[in-house]
C-alpha cells in the first residue's frame, strides 16, 4: 500500500485557474538543475519547513514517529507557549494497527506555563466517531482548576491565572467495550476570544445538580422516564418544572441519588479509562457529576436538548465566536467603519467561483435568490481538460472540485470574507457586516474554469446576454474575481470594460507567483488588481507585485503567528470539509492574493451602502487619489501594495459625503512581536481635511524594553517608525506594554504584546513521508521520509525517471496509510495553495516549501453537524498511498 495525500484539506487552498496549475514548470525561484541523460535515473532534493510553533504528540500511532511517554501527569510532554500541537488518542484494539492499537493510548498530558485569559482550545479531526474531553490541573498539586466535557467537534478553557499547569487530552466513550480514535489539534494562544464557547465547561456558572431537558417522547413523568432504552425505570432525576413537549428542569442530589444517576445512564465512575481528579471541594465535585450526566443525555437518540441551568448575566450582546481570530479587519480599521455603517441588505456581490455552499449557517441568510452555474467543462485534470459540455444549469451551488486533497470549496471561503452573518453569535464576521448579499455564479469546476465559461459568468452577473438566456431580477453592484492565469484576450478585455461603464466595479485577485508577470483578468482595464499583505502589513511571500496593481488588502500567511494566538496568521473564513465522504460546515484558515480581493468587495459594499450611485470610474478616482487607502510602501503608488492598503474607515466617510475628521491613524492598530521578532515597521498617517494641519507632539513608551525610532518622518511626525524591543536580561513570560502617541487632533494607544523565551525553540511537525506523485491519477510513483535537522526537514530521491510529478509531504500520526488528512501536517511544492506539476528531465535540486497542520474549525454554537452531498472518493481505489 501506498500513502495518498488525496485526502488533504489544506487550510491554506487558493484556487488557481486551470491554465496556472496545467503544464507548470519548476523554473525560476531557487531550484538549480543540472544535465542528466534523458533516460532517467535523476536525484530531486530539497527542504520542508515547517510552521512557527508547532509541535507533536509524543505517543502518536505512526511506528516510525519518534516515541516518549506522556500518559500521566508525571510524564506531562513539556510544551512551550504558544504552542499549535497534533496528536492521536486511541482505546485499545481502536483505530488503525499500529505502535498503540494494541493497548490503547486514551491520555496525553502536557505541561506549559500560561498567563490568565491564554486560551487552550482542543479540535477533535474525527468528532462524528470519537469523542474527547480536556481537563486543566495545577502543575505543581494536581489539583483539577477546570474541564471541558462537551460532545461536539470541539473543546476549550481559559487560564484563570498566571501558573504552571498541566493539561489532559482523554479520549472518552460511553459505550462498552470503549469505542474510539482520532487525530486532534491542540492550540494554546494568549487571546481568550480564541477558545470557543461550550456548554459543557466547568468553570461556567450554573446550578450543580440541575439540567434542562426537552425529550424527544413526550411520555415523561416526574422522575420516572419513558424515553427510548430507559422506559419504566427510575433515572434518580427529579422534575421540578416543565412539561413534556418542551423543556423540563430536573435536578438531583449529590451523593446517593447521583449514584442512582450514574447506575441508570451507564456513567463510569472509575476504570482504568478514567484518571484520577484531584477535585478541591464538594460543589466541584456535583458540578462535574452533572457535566457527566449532561455527557451521557447528549448521546442518546431520544434527546432533543440538555444543558445545565445556567446562571445568566446582564451584558452587551456577542460578537461571531471567532472574530477574535480575524486579525485582518483590524488592520483595514473595518470596527471603527461599522461604527458608521452596516448595511440593510442593499448591495448584490456577485461571487464567480467555485459556486457556494447554501447549507453553511453563516451564509444561508446572506445568498441572493438568484445565480448561475456555468461551468460547462466538468473535469479538468492532469495535463488535459476532459471536456463534457452542455452543463450549465441554474443551481450555483458548489458540489465539490475534489483538487489534490479534497474539495477546495473556495467560494465558499471567499463569499464568507465578504458577506458573512455578523453579530449572530457564530462563527466568523463578513467584512461588509450585513451589507451585502452573495450572488454565487459558479464558473470553476475540477482544477479550475476555462475562460468561455468565466466570461458567460460574467455577463450573467452584469444584467447583459450569456449562454443562459437568463439574467438576475437584480444585477450585481460588485463581481468579485478570486483566480487567475496568464495570456490576454481582447474579448475579455472588451467585456471588462463594457462591465465598469455601466457602473459595476470588477475587483480580482493579482496572483500567487511572487511574480511581475501579468495574471488576467487582475491586469485588465476596469479591474480592480489586489495583492496581498500579512499581518505586519508587510507584502505576502506569495503576491504577485508590478505595475498593475491597484490597492492591497490582507491575504494572510498561515507559516506565521505574529500575535502569539497560537493560530496560523491565514485568512478565518466559512468553507466546507468533505474529506468524510459528505459536507462538514466549517472554518478554515486560507491565504493568498483570493483572499485579499474580498476584502476590498466587502469594504466597498460598506461604501455603496452609503452612496449607491458610485460607479467604478468614481471607486478607481478614489484609489488612485489615497483617499480610501493607507499608504504603506513608498510614497504614492508602488509595486507591491498600488495606491496602499485599504482603509475601510476612512472609505466609509468619503462615501457619507463627507472626508473623515482629521485625525492620526496608525497601522498597525496593534504590535506582537511574538518570540522572534526584534522589529516592526509603524505608521503614523494624517486622515480627514488635508487643509487641516495635523502634528505629531509626542511618542512614549512605558517599558524600558521598548523603543519606538523615527525612520522616515516629514516635520509634523508623519512617517514611517521602526518600534524595537529589547530582550535582553529579562525573563522568559509575556511582557505587554503600550506606545501612546499625542499629536494635535487626536491620541491614539498601541498596545505592544512580546514573548521572551527559550533561545533555542524545538520545532517538530512530526515525522514527514515525501511523496511523488502522477499529476493525472495521484498514483504514488515514489516515496522517501524527511529527516529533522536543526528545526528544518531535508529529503532526497534518486533513480527518479523522466516524467511529469506532484510533490507532496505529510504526517499520518494515526498510522490509516494517508498523510495530511484531517489533524496531520502536510505540504506541497511550491505550496499547498498552488501544487505545481515538476518536469523532471534532470537532476534537481532547491525543491524547498513549508509544511502547515491541517485544522478545521467548528462552530458548536451553529449546530454545524449537517453533512449534504455526495462526494465521490478517489483514494477508495487505493491510489496515491505511501508504502508500508
Amino acid at each position: 500500500m501506498k500513502r495518498n495525500p488525496y485526502k488533504i484539506v489544506s487550510f491554506v487552498v487558493i484556487f488557481l485557474s486551470v491554465w496556472q496549475i496545467i503544464g507548470c514548470d519548476i523554473g525560476g525561484g531557487d531550484t538549480s538543475s543540472s544535465g542528466q541523460p534523458a533516460n532517467g535515473g535523476f536525484t530531486l532534493s530539497g527542504t520542508i519547513l515547517p510552521s512557527v510553533f508547532c509541535t507533536v504528540d509524543n505517543d502518536v500511532n505512526d511506528p516510525n514517529a519518534l516515541f516518549k511517554l506522556n500518559d500521566t501527569l508525571d510524564h506531562a510532554q513539556k510544551l512551550q507557549f504558544p504552542v499549535t500541537l497534533a496528536g492521536y488518542v486511541n482505546f485499545p484494539g481502536q483505530g488503525e494497527s499500529g505502535r498503540s492499537y494494541t493497548n490503547g493510548d486514551i491520555h496525553d498530558f502536557y505541561r506549559i506555563a500560561l498567563s490568565k485569559g491564554d486560551s487552550i482550545v482542543l479540535y477533535i479531526s474525527d468528532a462524528y466517531n470519537t469523542d474527547m474531553d480536556l481537563y486543566l490541573y495545577r502543575g505543581d498539586t494536581q489539583a483539577l482548576v477546570d474541564a471541558s466535557m462537551g460532545s461536539g467537534t470541539n473543546e476549550s478553557l481559559v487560564a484563570p491565572d498566571d501558573d504552571e499547569f498541566v493539561i489532559e487530552v482523554r479520549i472518552v466513550s460511553e459505550e462498552q467495550p470503549p469505542s474510539g480514535a482520532s487525530n486532534y489539534n491542540l492550540i494554546m494562544g494568549d487571546s481568550e476570544g480564541s477558545a470557543t464557547s461550550t456548554s459543557c465547561r466547568l468553570s461556567n456558572d450554573f446550578i450543580p445538580g440541575e439540567v434542562v431537558i426537552r425529550f424527544l417522547d413526550e411520555n415523561v413523568v416526574s422522575s420516572k422516564a419513558t424515553p427510548f432504552g430507559l422506559q419504566n425505570k427510575d433515572l434518580g432525576l427529579k422534575r421540578v418544572r416543565g412539561e413534556k413537549g418542551r423543556e423540563m428542569l430536573f435536578s438531583f442530589e449529590s451523593g446517593i441519588q447521583t449514584q442512582i444517576v450514574f447506575n441508570a445512564l451507564n456513567i463510569q465512575q472509575s476504570s482504568k479509562f478514567c484518571a484520577l481528579f484531584n477535585v478541591v471541594s464538594e460543589k466541584m465535585q456535583h458540578k462535574l457529576d452533572t457535566l457527566k450526566v449532561i455527557k451521557a443525555f447528549q448521546k442518546r437518540m431520544d434527546i432533543v436538548s440538555i444543558a445545565p441551568n445556567f446562571i445568566r448575566q446582564p451584558y452587551m450582546a456577542p460578537n461571531d465566536n471567532f472574530f477574535d481570530l480575524q486579525w485582518n479587519y483590524n488592520l483595514i480599521h473595518l470596527p471603527e467603519a461599522w461604527d458608521i455603517v452596516i448595511g440593510n441588505d442593499s448591495v448584490i456581490v456577485a461571487v464567480v467561483d467555485t459556486g457556494v455552499l447554501f447549507g453553511h449557517p453563516d451564509l444561508n441568510t446572506r445568498l441572493t435568490t438568484s445565480g448561475y452555474d456555468f461551468v460547462s467543462s466538468t473535469t479538468i485534470e492532469g495535463n488535459e481538460p476532459v471536456i463534457e459540455r452542455g452543463g450549465i444549469d441554474p443551481n450555483p451551488e458548489d458540489p465539490g472540485d475534489q483538487a489534490t486533497g479534497g474539495s477546495s470549496f473556495h467560494g465558499t471561503h471567499v463569499a464568507g470574507t465578504i458577506a458573512a452573518a455578523t453579530n449572530n453569535d457564530i462563527g466568523v464576521a463578513g467584512a461588509g457586516w450585513n451589507t451585502a448579499r452573495i450572488m454565487p455564479v459558479r464558473a470553476l469546476g475540477v482544477g479550475g474554469g476555462t475562460s468561455y465559461d468565466i466570461i458567460q459568468a460574467v455577463r450573467y452577473a452584469a444584467g447583459m446576454p450569456n449562454d443562459s438566456g437568463t439574467v438576475p431580477e437584480i444585477t450585481a453592484d460588485i463581481i468579485n474575481l478570486s483566480f487567475g492565469g496568464t495570456g490576454y484576450s481582447e474579448e475579455e478585455q472588451a467585456l471588462y470594460q463594457a462591465v465598469s461603464q455601466r457602473g459595476i466595479i470588477v475587483v480580482a485577485a493579482a496572483g500567487n507567483q511572487a511574480s511581475s508577470k501579468k495574471s488576467y483578468p487582475a491586469a485588465y482595464e476596469g479591474v480592480i488588481s489586489v495583492s496581498a499583505v500579512d499581518y505586519a502589513s508587510n507584502p505576502t511571500y506569495y503576491s504577485n507585485f508590478g505595475d498593475t496593481i491597484d490597492v492591497a488588502a490582507p491575504g494572510g500567511d498561515n507559516t506565521a503567528d505574529l500575535n502569539s494566538d497560537g493560530y496560523p496568521d491565514g485568512i478565518l473564513s466559512t468553507i466546507g470539509d468533505d474529506t468524510s465522504g459528505s459536507v462538514e460546515m466549517v472554518y478554515s484558515f486560507s491565504q493568498g492574493t483570493s483572499m485579499a480581493a474580498p476584502h476590498v468587495v466587502g469594504v466597498t459594499a460598506l461604501m455603496k451602502a452609503l452612496w449607491p450611485q458610485m460607479t467604478y470610474a468614481e471607486f478607481d478616482n478614489l484609489l488612485r487619489s489615497g483617499a480610501i487607502t493607507t499608504d504603506i510602501g513608498i510614497p504614492g503608488k508602488d509595486q507591491t501594495s498600488g495606491y496602499g492598503l485599504i482603509n475601510a474607515q476612512k472609505a466609509v466617510y468619503v462615501a457619507k459625503g463627507g472626508v473623515l475628521p482629521t485625525s492620526l491613524i496608525v497601522s498597525p492598530p496593534i504590535i506582537y512581536f511574538g518570540t522572534d521578532l526584534s522589529t516592526i515597521m509603524l505608521r503614523l498617517e494624517k486622515a480627514g481635511e488635508p487643509t487641516e494641519a495635523l502634528s505629531v507632539t509626542s511618542i512614549d513608551e512605558d517599558a524600558d524594553w521598548l523603543e519606538v525610532i523615527p525612520e522616515h518622518v516629514d516635520e509634523d511626525g508623519i512617517g514611517t517608525y521602526t518600534v524595537t524591543v529589547n530582550r535582553t536580561g529579562l525573563v522568559e513570560g509575556v511582557y505587554n506594554s503600550n506606545i501612546n502617541v499625542v499629536s494635535s487632533a487626536n491620541n491614539v494607544n498601541i498596545s505592544v504584546s512580546m514573548q521572551v523565551g527559550q533561545t533555542i525553540r524545538t520545532v517538530s511537525a512530526g515525522y514527514h513521508y515525501v511523496l511523488l506523485l502522477d499529476p493525472s491519477t495521484n498514483d504514488s510513483l515514489a516515496q522517501t521520509e524527511a529527516i529533522l535537522d536543526d528545526g528544518v526537514y531535508h529529503f532526497a530521491f534518486s533513480g527518479i525517471d523522466k516524467g511529469t510529478y506532484l510533490l507532496f509531504a505529510g504526517t499520518d500520526m494515526d498510522n490509516n496509510y494517508i498523510i495530511g488528512d484531517v489533524g496531520n501536517a502536510i505540504g506541497a511544492y511550491l505550496s499547498t495553495d498552488q501544487p505545481v506539476t515538476l518536469h523532471i528531465d534532470q537532476d534537481t535540486s532547491g525543491l524547498d516549501f513549508k509544511t502547515e497542520f491541517n485544522i478545521n474549525l467548528f462552530d458548536i454554537n451553529a449546530g454545524i453537524s449537517s453533512r449534504a452531498g455526495r462526494i465521490d472518493r478517489i483514494d477508495e481505489e487505493g491510489r496515491g498511498k505511501r508504502v508500508k
